[in-house]
């Protein structure tokens, strides 16, 4: 899965199946709005169709500001600090403009659904923890260990990471694995207590 679908997925999670129709909750522990079937296509279709578009806008945006970087370096007598300065500069800017318009996509549903009644209770702190280690899988624990592993790899490969201020590498990489271990462990506890709550639930 890419991560733009990863994206639209996560945004489609929002919106929980109940019978016929869908209860929006804006974030794990919100209370749930409710929202028709169609409205939730509608919803999810429309942050499809605006994140492929602010992609490739924001692609197009960096593609034709380094060409245009390019050619002021080759092509005129325009200090090359100057032009590395104003590209880094439109970087930023391609990238605030990008988060602004993620952001606006994403509460999308949130302003259109504003003053409608929640008909969903708010989840309890409990209840949101179990349901963010239910929706995490195994894969993604497994992608955050070989990131922080190539990561570290990536540095020592031109820094000795037993040396100075480098040994903070190994610190934050012996963090980041240490709380990467704990979540596994909640997942792994919690995947086992499932099967026993089902079991009760249908015998009682």
């Amino acid at each position: 899965m890419s991560r733009t679908e990863q994206t639209i997925d996560l945004f489609a999670r929002r919106f929980e199946p109940d019978g016929s129709h869908y209860m929006f909750r804006p974030t794990i522990r919100a209370p749930g709005v409710p929202v028709s079937a169609s409205e939730r296509d509608r919803f999810v279709g429309d942050f499809c169709k605006g994140l492929r578009r602010t992609y490739w806008i924001m692609v197009g945006a960096v593609v034709i500001g380094i060409g245009l970087a390019c050619w002021l370096t080759l092509a005129s007598a325009v200090p090359t600090a100057w032009v590395l300065t104003s590209m880094w500069m439109g970087l930023a800017l391609i990238a605030a403009w990008f988060f602004l318009a993620y952001h606006r996509l994403w509460n999308a549903p949130i302003r259109a659904l504003r003053g409608r009644e929640p008909t969903a209770p708010a989840r309890s702190g409990s209840e949101a923890r179990r349901l963010a280690l239910d929706r995490l899988t195994w894969p993604q624990l497994g992608l955050a260990v070989v990131i922080v592993a190539v990561t570290l790899w990536r540095i020592g490969a031109t820094e000795n990471l037993l040396a100075g201020w480098n040994r903070l590498w190994l610190v934050g990489a012996g963090a980041g694995l240490v709380f990467i271990a704990v979540q596994a462990l909640k997942k792994w506890r919690s995947s086992r207590g499932n099967p026993v709550q089902t079991k009760r639930s249908e015998h009682g």
